[in-house]
């Protein structure tokens, strides 16, 4: 298995990262993207949070749980958000606009720390404008 991963930034680039053959490398060095871009800074965690810059989109489950059997893929050509099921043997691309999200944007201290609004509340749509003008990281699985 062959896995990619790319970013798009505000501009529409795609970029590749780096390529790895299997999925838990892929979110480790994810992580570590996240991490450079949005924490290796001077400024306070409450600032590097309000002004993180990329983020990788996570399913999560009804009680905001992460749900590791699916992974970010990007959007399709039509404009659905793209997620790998990881569930069964084969991984298989499916295409979920309404899947319940959270925004993953590093683990500074050690702690998974997501992307939230001016009031604190996590950012759970696609549609937010907090979203705007920043770099989404994402995986394709060849």
């Amino acid at each position: 298995m062959n896995i990619q991963i790319l970013t798009k930034d505000y501009s529409g680039t795609t970029n590749i990262i780096a390529t790895t053959n299997d999925m838990e490398s892929a979110l480790k060095r994810i992580s570590s993207e996240l991490n450079q871009i949005n924490f290796e800074n001077a400024l306070t965690l409450d600032e590097q949070i309000r002004s993180a810059e990329a983020y990788f989109p996570i399913v999560v489950d009804e009680n905001n749980n992460e749900d590791k059997n699916f992974i970010y893929g990007g959007m399709a050509p039509g404009g659905h958000h793209r997620f790998y099921n990881l569930s069964n043997k084969t991984i298989s691309l499916e295409e979920h606009d309404n899947a319940n999200v959270s925004f993953f944007i590093g683990s500074p201290n050690k702690k998974k720390t997501y992307l939230r609004n001016n009031k604190s509340q996590p950012i759970s749509d696609f549609n937010s404008e907090i979203l705007n003008d920043k770099t989404v990281f994402f995986v394709k699985v060849n």
